[in-house]
């Protein structure tokens, strides 16, 4: 996870500084995944986006009035979730 942070943000992220905080099992038609959230307690640099072609923008977000528009559907479900205490998710997803 510090590599990618790096490497998409150009922050620089110490293992310790960094903490599981959800796990998310979705389940679609054609693939499953296993989703680990991470919270990051501290970082050095100021984020930019590092990788323009796949990233138009960067903001922070009052995670009270997160929206659709914001995130995919199940995120917004796994803050919301990770907001209340729960660690674990699990999503099915139709076609």
């Amino acid at each position: 996870m510090a590599r990618e942070l790096l490497e998409e943000l150009g922050i620089t992220v110490a293992l310790d500084d960094m903490q599981v905080i959800h796990l998310s099992h979705r389940v679609s038609p054609e693939r499953v995944y296993f989703d680990v959230y991470l919270e990051v307690k501290k970082y050095e640099e100021t984020p930019s986006i590092q990788e323009p072609h796949k990233c138009s923008e960067l903001r922070y977000e009052d995670l009270e009035h997160l929206s659709d528009d914001l995130f995919v559907g199940y995120d917004i479900e796994v803050i919301k979730k990770t907001m209340q205490g729960d660690f674990f998710s699990e999503y099915f997803m139709k076609k």
